[in-house]
């Protein structure tokens, strides 16, 4: 199924058409067609781009959640020590992985 691609004149008076609350299911006319929804596709269309940039966020944060778990595990597992060399390492490990992990998930995503 090719998807057809929404700009100008049509994108406008869809997101006006938005703005203005009105239902994009509804028909119109275009001289020399049938009646179609014209403003049903595009505003699927944003509704997933919308979708998918959210989707994107909250992974992000539950990745970086999980991975500083892991490592305060691993390193209270591996034993330091003191109580401030173990934290100087915590504090420092979970800074490098969540600097990478954001900047590596945003590029993928």
């Amino acid at each position: 199924m090719k998807r057809n691609s929404y700009a100008g004149p049509l994108q406008c008076f869809c997101a006006a058409e938005n703005a203005k609350l009105v239902d994009p299911r509804m028909n119109y006319t275009l001289s020399g067609y049938s009646e179609a929804p014209i403003c049903k596709d595009i505003t699927l269309q944003v509704l997933e781009g919308y979708g998918w940039t959210y989707s994107a966020k909250y992974l992000i944060v539950m990745v970086n959640y999980v991975l500083r778990l892991v490592l305060i595990f691993l390193i209270k597992f591996i034993g330091y020590d003191t109580e401030t060399v173990q934290t100087k390492y915590i504090k420092n490990s979970v800074f490098v992985i969540q600097f990478f992990n954001t900047a590596i998930l945003a590029l993928l995503l």
